[in-house]
Order: structure tokens, then sequence, then C-alpha cells
């Protein structure tokens, strides 16, 4: 009679253990499926950033293009407010662009002081 209740306590345990094996096993399959979902998910928000961010520039240096054409045909002094060429708007251009900007001009490494 013991060695039978022995026998069915083992089964239920080794039951038990297989469904909790079995519960843990699938669970940490969703949280990969899950973790892949969220990487793919997070690489798409970066690559839509870095497409706006790439626009923004294009349409930055498209303006500052245009402002430049504008200056040139009426000259500086009568230089529009929304101009980059207004002598008190700040340019919306970082440090790092100006330095490349001011490369050939004698002003190289006088970025960080234009902005």
């Amino acid at each position: 009679m013991k060695i039978k209740d022995f026998t069915k306590k083992i089964i239920a345990l080794s039951f038990a253990f297989s469904l909790v094996f079995l519960a843990c096993d699938s669970t940490s399959h969703a949280s990969t499926t899950n973790r892949k979902d969220l990487m793919h998910y997070g690489l798409q928000k970066i690559n839509r950033e870095t497409f706006n961010l790439r626009d923004m520039k294009e349409e930055r240096f498209n303006k500052l293009e245009n402002d430049l054409d504008s200056v040139l045909e009426t000259g500086v002094d009568n230089a529009d407010i929304n101009s980059y060429f207004y002598l008190t708007n700040n340019l919306p251009f970082t440090s790092k662009e100006l330095e490349y900007g001011l490369q050939d001009t004698g002003l190289k490494g006088l970025g960080k002081d234009f902005k």
C-alpha cells in the first residue's frame, strides 16, 4: 500500500513539474517573440526619425540657399526678418555643421562661436 501511494505521489509530482516546465518554456518563447517585435518596432522608429532628420536638414540647407540668393540680390541691409542672414536670428545649424561651412573661409575652428 505504501509503495502504491509513494508511486502515485511521484507520478503526481513529475506531472506537476512537467506542467510547470512547459509553462515556463512557453512563457520564455513568448517573451522572445515579444522582444523580437519590440526590436523590430524600435528599428522602424529609428529609421523613421533618421529620414525625418535628413528631410529637416535638407529643408534647412534649401532655405539657407534661397536666403543667400535673396540677400545677394537685395543686399545684406535689406535682409528679410525671417532670413538666416538677419543679424538677430539664431541659426538652426549645429556647431559641427557651421564648422564644415567655415572650413575654406579662414574662419576654421569658429563654428562653436557662431552658434
